[in-house]
């Protein structure tokens, strides 16, 4: 939390070709990875976009608090182009950083500038394309939620407080 450092917990994406043929993201895997991570960190808040996982979102709101696991709808254009713009910003100026992961870069260059009036959003090059961008949103809203819990009082009091994004 207190030096912007982002890494990837897990990522699960459709394999190219036959292999992906009726493939579905192992939803009990991201679960238990995501309850890994609750259990392992001290997490201050879990932003998560309820697109296909509002059920799952509201059981793990009852089993680790609503005020830690929090519904964020990546929909909403002008949050995420606010969630966006910060976390581009803070990345320019050195404020946020990842681990590196080529998985991470790959979803980075492949994301395309998609402007809505003054939003800056980001879109894939075409709606079914089979090239990713997922952490790109993810990162927003995981840098998003380490915002707003430093807003609302975060002290770093804690040894290891985290934050970190289903969707």
């Amino acid at each position: 939390m207190s030096d912007g450092y982002r890494f990837t917990l897990g990522m699960w994406e459709k394999p190219d070709g036959a292999a992906g043929v009726g493939w579905e993201v192992p939803r009990r895997e991201v679960l238990e990875r995501f309850r890994w991570a609750m259990n392992t960190y001290t997490v201050s808040r879990a932003y998560c976009d309820p697109h296909e996982w509002r059920s799952d979102i509201d059981a793990l709101a009852d089993e680790f608090g609503e005020d830690v696991v929090i519904p964020w709808a990546t929909s909403r254009d002008v949050a995420m182009g606010a969630a966006l713009d910060r976390l581009a910003t803070d990345l320019r100026t050195g404020e946020t950083f990842h681990d590196n992961d080529a998985r991470a870069r790959q979803h980075y260059g492949n994301a395309y500038l998609a402007k809505r009036g003054k939003l800056r959003l980001v879109r894939k090059e075409y709606p079914n394309s089979p090239r990713k961008i997922d952490t790109v949103p993810t990162d927003a809203l995981a840098y998003e939620a380490r915002a707003d819990a430093i807003a609302a009082g975060w002290t770093g009091d804690d040894a290891d407080s985290r934050m970190f994004v289903l969707g």
